[in-house]
């Protein structure tokens, strides 16, 4: 794998299964995974444009 993205560089881990939604004024992808420590972490992002979540989840590969 390589270097984890800033976006997600609380993550040392991510779950295999991630979801988002599509709301009227753009997309939540919600990632949940591990964190540093080895604890559970979940977080949601906010994004205004489908270009923008593509980019996120094409950095989430870079995770595993």
């Amino acid at each position: 794998p390589g270097a984890i993205p800033i976006m997600f560089s609380k993550f040392k881990e991510i779950e295999e299964k991630q979801e988002f939604e599509m709301l009227e004024n753009g997309y939540v992808l919600r990632v949940s995974g591990r964190d540093q420590n080895d604890s559970w972490l979940q977080q949601a992002f906010i994004f205004t444009t489908l270009q923008d979540l593509f980019a996120a989840i094409d950095e989430l590969g870079q995770i595993r």
